[in-house]
């Protein structure tokens, strides 16, 4: 089990990975979020300085570090199943914050942090909330054009993890939780 409770300030909390009796095995400080890669490793999102807010880091089930993935203002980090890569949601920033355009884009990084080729992208407006079909072959996201408001006029979206245009699934979704693919693939749950 993994789980890290927020800390009392709402801020990082401690990362606790426990044995299915609930002996702790090991807590990690000032975690963000996590996931797990592979059986045996997580990705963790740790504070990091005000040029790169955010650094990313792979961690083994011991807690000792088995590779830095780099910096990022990107949000929503989603691994593959197979751990050998991720997506993330970059907002029109760079890789370290500079230069907003309005844009967003879905990125498909390599499992050492460098971006292989950008998957989805909309010239005005967000993208948020990525979810790999269990296969690794497709991405579920949220598209909203406006984001003043972002519960107008958000699409649900697949893209091919080949990258291409983005299929609208549904032109209504809420942005009340990612949406989940069922253990087969043939359907996605979304809010």
């Amino acid at each position: 089990a993994i789980y890290a409770p927020a800390s009392a300030a709402g801020g990082p909390a401690r990362l606790r990975i426990l044995e299915p009796d609930g002996a702790l095995v090991v807590e990690v400080p000032d975690v963000r979020s996590f996931q797990w890669v592979s059986p045996a490793e997580i990705a963790i999102q740790v504070p990091g300085s005000a040029d790169a807010p955010v650094q990313v880091r792979v961690v083994a089930i011991d807690g000792s570090l088995v590779r830095e993935l780099g910096s990022w203002i990107a949000s929503d980090l989603v691994f593959k199943h197979d751990g050998t890569g991720f997506v993330s949601v970059d907002e029109g920033f760079d890789r370290l914050g500079a230069e907003a355009d309005g844009s967003a884009r879905i990125l498909l990084h390599r499992s050492d942090g460098a971006v292989d080729r950008p998957l989805a992208r909309i010239e005005f407006g967000r993208l948020t909330l990525p979810a790999w079909d269990p296969l690794d072959d497709q991405i579920a996201y949220l598209e909203t054009p406006n984001p003043d408001c972002p519960i107008c006029g958000a699409l649900l979206k697949v893209v091919s993890s080949d990258g291409g245009p983005g299929r609208v699934l549904a032109d209504k979704a809420g942005l009340y939780g990612r949406p989940q693919w069922e253990p087969n693939g043939s359907r996605i749950l979304f809010t």
